[in-house]
């Protein structure tokens, strides 16, 4: 149990300490919600659902609707991991 709810009688907010009473069961079912399942199984690797942008047709998109700051982040984007392919593949940059 959490250490809050196992110590209401301690705070010391009179207030606080009713609302935490009152409300006791309706944390401990939010709680249970939101608790992740870290031994679940992925229905795909972990790898297969990072993103990989399709650099060269953002930069088309990008261009077109002149997102010139934009456009300057996702070109220097493309290039790091251009270069971080190139030095994982022990090409020369």
């Amino acid at each position: 149990m959490d250490r809050l709810l196992a110590n209401i009688d301690k705070v010391k907010n009179q207030r606080t300490r009713e609302k935490l009473v009152n409300a006791r069961e309706q944390i401990l079912q939010n709680r249970k919600m939101v608790e992740l399942d870290c031994g679940m199984k992925l229905p795909l690797e972990i790898e297969e659902l990072r993103i990989k942008p399709d650099y060269p047709n953002l930069v088309v998109a990008l261009e077109e609707c002149e997102f010139k700051s934009l456009l300057q982040e996702i070109r220097d984007e493309a290039a790091q991991m251009a270069a971080s392919q190139q030095s994982e593949f022990g090409l020369q940059v």
